[in-house]
This record gives structure tokens, C-alpha cells and sequence, in this order.
């Protein structure tokens, strides 16, 4: 009696130590792909965010024989920008000063390059992603143009402009040119359409598209992934509050904290936590530099991306001065928009504080179906002029399981 009794104190035993050590590697580890969140820490490694900076979604380049570009086919685009990242990167240590449209306007007419990053990023970010070693100030452009003695950058948001000056010698841009193939196509400018804005491409092919897959991924989240997904925020899965809307939003509470996620995957964080454990990115003063606010962000973002699933890339979009900063998802150099936002994720910060973050937990993957596209001399003929914008194409996730591109003005 007295070796079962012995026995089965060990199993009891055994089984305590094995729930111990699960419940600790639950809450200490998590393998996803892009995981750099410390459970012990309440700040973010930031290397993964440096990669989804600057990404050209078209780039065109002007000749004595015309201009010939590459606009919604990433591998096209980035054909064309790996060509050119070099001399671009050695134009950015010029010295920079304010300029103004008219400069700009006139630089159009010249022979360069010119390359449109989809929303106004920072400066810096561009630098960074061309591993240029060039000290950039706190400018922000959607448009980059680099002639044979300038380069010139244009804000949207602001409607601002700034020209650098760069060496990089005669007939560089000849050199630079060599061997590039591309299509062959017109700014609007260039055409003297007033109904588009003046950097829109405009091409005479037809231009060819995908529909992709869209899948609420939270949808299928276990009690792991949710466990995980907490984490990244700073919050126990197993001790924090927890209930379900009358619409079937989960939420989760956990002392200032609150996280939501809603039945079509909007993911939403929410903190009026002041203390040093609440989330936060890192920054060597009281107020985050733009910088530190893009990385940081940007880290919390790609995690998330990791849980959602799927091929669709992150790129910055915008960035406020208030501490705003908006990221957008694209699928084979499409951008995506989710329907009534326009964004794949936002992130609100006092200081280094994340105090609201929204965020589209949706996977995107492609199908082998081939859609009809709208010709864009069509879809350019059909615009109000008096909805002056940027045409491109997107795709629109409307929630309905597929997307296809079509034609957007966006002001």
C-alpha cells in the first residue's frame, strides 16, 4: 500500500511540475516569425521595423527618347529602384534648402528619374532604407526626383518642397540608365491632363491584376495565439478580465489596458497606462524622436502583421508630427485598402507611450484568377475635374472574402 501510495504522490508530483512548465513557457516564449517582444521588458526591438520604410510603388525614368517607368508590379518597381538605390543614396548628402513648386514643375521637364512612395514619409526613412550615411532633417516626401544636378522632394501633405544638390558628376545619369527596360509612358503633366495630379503615370497598355484572397484570421485564433497576441501588449492572457459585446467583439482588460477585437478582425489597444510596464517604444528622451516613433511603431506593427498571416507586404504611409503614424498593406505593388479606412494600421502615442493602436488582423493571399482591369485612359476620362487626385490602382477589401483592383482618386 504504502509504494502505490508513493507512486502515486510521484505522478501527482510530475503532473504539477509539467502545468508549472507549461504555464511558464506559455508566458515566456512565442515562436512567430517576426517575434521581438520581451515579456520582461515593456519596450520593443526595433531592427524588423527598418525594412518596411520606404517602398516605391512606381518609378519612371525620362530620355531623349521619352519616359519609360514601372507602376502596380513590384518586381518591376523594384527591377527598376535596385538599379538606382546607389546613386541616389550618394545624391542625399548634398546640402538641402526649401523650394517651390515652380522649381519642381520645371525639374518635371528634365531628364532623372522619378519615384512615388505612396504616402509622405520621413526623410530619414528613405536615407535609411538606401543605407545612405546622409544626416536628414526633419522633412517628409511622397515624391522623390532626381535629375543630372538635383534631387528634389515633394510633401503632399504639406505642400512643401525641398531640392538637394548632389555631385555625382556628369553623365551619371546615362550610367545609371544603361540597360533599364520599362514601358513606355507619360505623366500627367506631361500630357497637360488637368484632371489627375501632375505625377500620375499613365500608361497606354492595359495593366493586368490578380484577386486575391481575404481572410479574417483572427477567426481562427486558439487560446495560444490569443495568449500570444495579448503578450505583445503587455497583457496576461490567463489573469486578465474578459467578456463579449452584444456584437461579438471580444474584449480583454487588464488594470489601464483594454484590447478589442472585433468579429471582422479590427484589432483595437487602448491605454491610459502611465507606468513603465504599459507598452511603449524605446527613445533616449521624454519625447520620442520621428525616427524612434517610426521604428517603434513600426516593430509593434510587423509583429502584428505576423498573426494576421498571409503574403501582403507593410509599408509606411504617413507620419504627424502630433505622434500619429499611419501603415499601409499591398499585395504585388498594389496597395490595399481596407473599406472605410484606407489604412492597415494606425498607432497613437503621448511620448513614448502607445496610448491607442488599431489594427486590420486580415491575411491576404493570391488566387490564380486573373481580372479584367479597367484600361486607365478610361478611368482617367471619367474623373470629375473637379476631383482633382492622385489615380491609382488598389484593391478594395470590403470584407467579402476576395478583392479586385480598380481605379481610385485619392485627394
Amino acid at each position: 500500500m504504502r509504494t502505490k501510495e508513493r507512486i502515486k504522490t510521484i505522478l501527482l508530483l510530475v503532473l504539477l511540475f509539467g502545468a508549472v512548465s507549461l504555464t511558464y513557457l506559455n508566458w515566456t516564449s512565442y515562436t512567430g516569425k517576426n517575434d521581438t517582444y520581451d515579456a520582461n521588458e515593456a519596450t520593443l526591438n526595433t531592427s524588423v521595423a527598418k525594412q518596411n520604410m520606404a517602398t516605391p510603388f512606381s518609378v519612371s525614368y525620362k530620355t531623349d527618347e521619352g519616359r519609360f517607368g514601372a507602376a502596380y508590379h513590384g518586381g518591376s518597381v523594384n527591377a527598376l529602384y535596385d538599379k538606382l538605390r546607389p546613386y541616389i543614396a550618394e545624391a542625399l548628402s548634398g546640402n538641402m534648402h526649401e523650394t517651390s513648386e515652380v522649381f519642381w514643375i520645371s525639374a518635371l521637364d528634365k531628364k532623372g528619374v522619378l519615384i512615388d512612395y505612396e504616402g509622405n514619409i520621413p526623410a530619414f526613412a528613405l536615407a535609411s532604407d538606401l543605407g545612405s550615411d546622409a544626416v536628414m532633417p526633419d522633412v517628409y516626401c511622397r515624391y522623390l526626383l532626381i535629375t543630372e544636378d538635383n534631387i528634389y522632394l515633394k510633401d503632399t501633405q504639406r505642400e512643401v518642397y525641398h531640392v538637394i544638390t548632389h555631385k555625382l558628376g556628369e553623365k551619371w545619369l546615362d550610367g545609371a540608365l544603361f540597360g533599364l527596360n520599362a514601358t513606355k509612358c507619360t505623366l500627367a503633366y506631361e500630357a497637360k491632363n488637368t484632371r489627375v495630379s501632375f505625377e500620375t503615370l499613365m500608361f497606354d497598355r492595359n495593366i493586368s491584376s490578380f484577386t486575391i484572397n481575404s481572410v479574417n484570421s483572427q477567426t481562427t485564433f486558439g487560446d495560444s495565439q490569443l495568449s500570444a497576441l495579448l503578450k505583445v501588449f503587455g497583457m496576461n492572457y490567463n489573469t486578465c478580465g474578459r467578456h463579449i459585446e452584444k456584437d461579438g467583439s471580444k474584449v480583454y482588460i487588464e488594470d489601464l489596458s483594454t484590447l478589442k477585437i472585433s468579429p471582422d478582425g479590427y484589432v483595437t489597444f487602448e491605454s491610459e497606462d502611465a507606468s513603465e510596464l504599459s507598452l511603449s517604444i524605446p527613445s533616449q528622451g521624454e519625447k520620442p524622436t520621428v525616427q524612434e516613433i517610426v521604428e517603434g511603431a513600426g516593430s509593434i506593427v510587423d509583429m502584428l502583421c505576423s498573426f494576421a498571416g498571409g503574403d501582403a507586404s507593410l509599408y509606411l504611409r504617413e507620419v504627424y508630427e502630433e505622434g500619429t503614424i499611419k501603415y499601409g498593406r499591398s499585395f504585388g505593388g498594389i496597395p490595399i485598402d481596407k473599406s472605410g479606412s484606407g489604412y492597415a494600421a494606425e498607432v497613437y502615442l503621448s511620448g513614448n507611450k502607445v496610448v491607442r493602436l488599431g489594427f486590420h488582423m486580415r491575411g491576404y493571399t493570391a488566387t490564380a484568377t486573373a481580372t479584367y482591369t479597367l484600361p486607365q485612359k478610361f478611368a482617367i476620362a471619367s474623373v470629375d475635374e473637379g476631383n482633382f487626385g492622385v489615380l491609382s490602382l488598389r484593391y478594395n477589401d470590403n470584407s467579402l472574402g476576395t478583392c479586385e483592383a480598380l481605379w481610385y482618386v485619392k485627394k
